[in-house]
This record gives C-alpha cells, sequence and structure tokens, in this order.
C-alpha cells in the first residue's frame, strides 16, 4: 500500500480534533482508500483508524454506530453475530480484537480506547431517550466526525427531538429475542419513530447552517472532499433553539396527512 501517513491526520488537526477526545464518526472510506493508496478496503480502514487514533491519543475513545434494524420487522438479535447494517467501516471496527460493543438490538455502538465502557454501559432499554448510548455521548459532549458523508448522517438529532419532545415522532415498542453474554430471553426496547400517516421527511439543513454560523461546526476539505466536526452538546444547544421557534426546523416542510 502506498500510503500517505499523516495527510488524514493532518486534516483532522486543522479541524479541531485532537487529544482525549471521545468521538463518534460517521464516514465514507472512500476517502480513506485515496487518500492511503489502498488497493483493499481493510488497509483503507486501518488507514483511517491509525489517523484517528494518532490525533486523540490513547486516551481518546473512538466510536462507530452499529445500529441493525432486523429486531425492528421481528427478527432475533444476538450482540455478537448481528452484524452493522450502516457500513462496512463500522463492522471493520466492530471486529477489530479492543473494540467493545454497547448492547441495544437496534442502535448499538462499537468503540474502541479509553472510555469505552463509560461510554458504551447503557442503563435502560431506550433507544434515544435516558440510559442510552446517546445520552452518554450528551453528558460526555462527545465529539460528532462527518468524514467525507453528510450532517443529515447526524442521528444523534433524534436524542435531540426526544429529549425535547415534538408532534411528528411517537414512542415505540418492539419486542423480540435477544441474546446477550451467551442467554437467550424475550426484551422490549423502544424506539422514537416517526408517524407513518404523516409525511415526515427529516432535513437538518437548517441546524447546519445554525452550527456553521455560530462556529460551533468547523470544517476542512481534504483531496477536494469536505471533513465537518461539531459536538454534542452543540447540536443539541443549536437544535433546542431552533425547535423553540419552530417546532418543524429539522423537517424539509411541516408534516401533510396522507
Amino acid at each position: 500500500m502506498n500510503q500517505v501517513p499523516n495527510a488524514l491526520a493532518g486534516a483532522l488537526r486543522e479541524l479541531g480534533l485532537g487529544p482525549n477526545d471521545d468521538v463518534l464518526i460517521h464516514s465514507d472510506s472512500s476517502l480513506a482508500m485515496e487518500l492511503s493508496g489502498a488497493d483493499w478496503w481493510d488497509d483503507a480502514f486501518e488507514y483511517q483508524v491509525t489517523a484517528i487514533r494518532e490525533v486523540i491519543g490513547t486516551d481518546g475513545t473512538l466510536l462507530v454506530p452499529t445500529f441493525n434494524y432486523d429486531f425492528c420487522e421481528g427478527k432475533p438479535y444476538s450482540e455478537t453475530k448481528s452484524r452493522s447494517q450502516v457500513g462496512m467501516f463500522t463492522n471493520y471496527v466492530l471486529d477489530m480484537p479492543a473494540a467493545l460493543r454497547s448492547f441495544h438490538p437496534i442502535f448499538s455502538f462499537a468503540a474502541l480506547g479509553a472510555r469505552s465502557g463509560d461510554l458504551l454501559t447503557t442503563r435502560s432499554n431506550s433507544s434515544f431517550g435516558d440510559g442510552s448510548v446517546f445520552e452518554n455521548l450528551y453528558d460526555a459532549d462527545a465529539k460528532l466526525l462527518f468524514l467525507n458523508v453528510s450532517f443529515e448522517f447526524c442521528t444523534f438529532v433524534h436524542f435531540a427531538e426526544q429529549r425535547i419532545g415534538v408532534d411528528y415522532r411517537y414512542l415505540k415498542d418492539f419486542t423480540g429475542q435477544v441474546t446477550q453474554n451467551g442467554q437467550t430471553r424475550e426484551d422490549t426496547f423502544d424506539f422514537y419513530v416517526r408517524y407513518l400517516d404523516r409525511t415526515v421527511d427529516t432535513y437538518f439543513g437548517r441546524l447546519e447552517r445554525a452550527l456553521r454560523e455560530s462556529g460551533h461546526m468547523r470544517s476542512v476539505l481534504i483531496a477536494g472532499e469536505e471533513l465537518l466536526l461539531t459536538s454534542t452538546r452543540a447540536v443539541y444547544d443549536t437544535a433546542a433553539e431552533l425547535l423553540s421557534r419552530d417546532r418543524y426546523s429539522l423537517l424539509k416542510q411541516p408534516p401533510v396527512m396522507q
């Protein structure tokens, strides 16, 4: 592999990522493939992980989503066998020997680093609510990194929607078979879902613009692609302000009954 060792790491430092940061990553690893000169995806993934961990250091924590939506369709979930459905890179991190995974049949996360255990410990069966990993990320004011992907991938916004309360989503329980620590049981988990009898089209453009204008979102270009960095508290506080002025500010348009 014809690797350029510090190209991505340098861009991340310029972006504002630094030592001791806890960072949740949403990414398109085609950029890492280009920067590293890799011929195989695993080499690109290794380059990406290495760059991020070089920047955050041994006291930082790297997190990726390992979401799987099969449980919502009545299929059993296993913490060790159910794969992430949100990208090859997330499964690469999940399979790393040092990685930990939070337990949730829909919204799990994998993490590497100093605070993995603290950030991945859940205290409820909620997807986005109290006791969830999303709440842990909020409490830690974790960084949110968008590496060659749109801010529209910011799942953390749903934590803000649930805690603040919006009228186009509601809590729905999903019950099914889960396997944890080798033990199988039936359990129920909630999910703050959108109403299906009306149009609910998410749109985070106004939120992104407000974050950029306030200086709470930074961006850099590398190889013609954009990297974005913000934080969970900044996203929450800005979303709360927007929703206080317009309850549909996180949608393309007000919901319409179908």
